[in-house]
C-alpha cells in the first residue's frame, strides 16, 4: 500500500522550524498514515477486488516528493513509540521519499522491499529509518535483471529504440 504526498511544507516552514510549522507538517504526515490505515482496514475493498482477496500480509509506505524527508523519519519514530500505528491498526508503515522508493524498487524489486520492511519490523526496529536499515543490511540479493522496470519497457523501447531495456 503506497500513499504519495507532494510538498510537506514551504521551504520557509522547513528551514525556520517554528513549532506551528512543524505541527502542520506532522499533521500532513499523520493524515497520510490515516489514509493508509483506511485502505488497509477496509476489508470489503480487499474482498471485492479478486486480485487482492488473497492478500493477508501487507506493508504501507508513505512517500513524499521531497529530496530529504527528515520529518517523515521523526514522525515514524513518534508513531512507533507512542502507539499511533497500533491505534490505526497498521501493522507496518514506513516513510520514504519518492526518489528513494523508485531507487530501491529499481534495484531490488517490490518483493525484496517488502521482505526488508518485514525483517526490520520483526527485528524490533519499527521506528528506525528505513533507508538506514536497508543500507545496514549490506547485500540484499541480486539486482533485478532489467535495467528498466517492467512497466516502463514499452515506453523505453518507443523512446529509445535499439537500446537494451
Amino acid at each position: 500500500m503506497v500513499e504519495c504526498k507532494s510538498l510537506l511544507g514551504s521551504s520557509n516552514a522547513k528551514s525556520i522550524a517554528e513549532a506551528e510549522d512543524s505541527l502542520r507538517i506532522w499533521e500532513k504526515i499523520y493524515g497520510a498514515y490515516e489514509q493508509c490505515a483506511e485502505t488497509v482496514n477496509d476489508r470489503a475493498l480487499w474482498r471485492q477486488e479478486s486480485r487482492l482477496a488473497s492478500v493477508t500480509d501487507m506493508a504501507s509506505l508513505v512517500c513524499f516528493d521531497e529530496v530529504l524527508c527528515l520529518e517523515g523519519t521523526a514522525f515514524n519514530m513518534l508513531a512507533a513509540c507512542t502507539g499511533i500505528t497500533e491505534r490505526l491498526r497498521v501493522a507496518r508503515i514506513e516513510t520514504v521519499t519518492v526518489q528513494y522508493l523508485e531507487s530501491v524498487i529499481s534495484r531490488y524489486g517490490v518483493a525484496r522491499l517488502f521482505e526488508l520492511i518485514t525483517e526490520k519490523w520483526a527485528a524490533g526496529k519499527r521506528g528506525d529509518d528505513l533507508t538506514a536499515y536497508i543500507a545496514s543490511q549490506g547485500d540484499h540479493g541480486p539486482r533485478t535483471k532489467r535495467r528498466v522496470p517492467a512497466h516502463l519497457v514499452e515506453a523505453f523501447t518507443e523512446i529509445l529504440p535499439g537500446l537494451p531495456a
